[in-house]
């Protein structure tokens, strides 16, 4: 297993698509299984041996830092050291992750996406940090998953790319664009040359840059085994839940003494 980078969690989005699907101030505060989303990407630094967090926050998200400080008071995170940033206004992923490197060590970072919760556990980070080892620090290497009939009924946008056989993405497109096999999400980790052509872009200019990567070999997609709920979405929440409720989705050992 190659270093492990400290792991960025972008929390200062608006939200807008769970406007009155839940009585939370934020998606990261809405609950599952008895505890709020912001306890998968935590669990998923867990799994991945992290030690360092920055979580990005906004101004009228704060209420995201006090539910973060309850959850680290649990055994199976006392191995995360956290820190928070916060992002003035609305400016994107890209001016997020900026914010959180400014007060890191490294430009080199693992983006995990508080959208999305991993199953059976939360241990996606983990499968891509693992896979990154046989690509070269430049190469950004993202979580991919299949998105299946099942899927588009409850999952939002993403990026759809194509993978090839030495596991480089080989095409890029957008989520309205020609289907293509393969879709990101939950994590991606930033190789140096995504650090480089990232500054001072806005998320707009997110397929441009990685159409440009993947033209140059510096994508790569790591396929996550099982499964990908999506609560950014009201179709995605109301399945999260009913799976959380149903017995079939958990917390990996949210409440152990150590993570199992």
């Amino acid at each position: 297993m190659p270093p492990v980078p400290p792991v960025v969690i972008p929390a200062a989005g608006l939200g807008t698509r769970l406007r009155g699907v839940i009585t939370e101030s934020a998606k990261e505060l809405a609950m599952l299984g008895g505890d709020p989303v912001l306890l998968a990407p935590l669990l998923e630094a867990v799994a991945a041996g992290a030690a360092d967090v920055v979580i990005v926050t906004s101004p009228n998200k704060r209420a995201i830092r006090t539910a973060a400080e309850a959850l680290l008071d649990r055994p199976a995170l006392a191995a995360l050291t956290v820190r928070f940033v916060e992002q003035p206004f609305p400016a994107g992923v890209f001016d997020a992750v900026a914010r959180a490197a400014a007060v890191l060590d490294t430009d080199r970072t693992a983006v995990v996406f508080p959208d999305f919760v991993h199953l059976p556990d939360q241990t996606g980070l983990r499968q891509v940090l693992s896979a990154s080892a046989q690509y070269d620090e430049d190469v950004t290497c993202y979580g991919v998953f299949r998105k299946t009939e099942a899927h588009a009924a409850r999952m939002g946008g993403s990026a759809r790319v194509e993978l090839g056989e030495d596991g480089f993405i080989t095409g890029v497109g957008g989520a309205g664009e020609a289907a293509a096999p393969w879709h990101t999400g939950l994590v991606e980790l930033r190789g140096t040359e995504f650090v480089k052509r990232a500054a001072g872009r806005l998320d707009g200019d997110v397929l441009t840059l990685l159409r440009g990567l993947a033209g140059d070999g510096l994508l790569a997609g790591v396929p996550l085994g099982g499964d990908l709920l999506d609560i950014g979405v009201p179709a995605g929440f109301h399945d999260a839940v009913a799976r959380f409720d149903r017995g079939e989705a958990q917390w990996r050992g949210a409440r152990s003494t150590a993570v199992d």
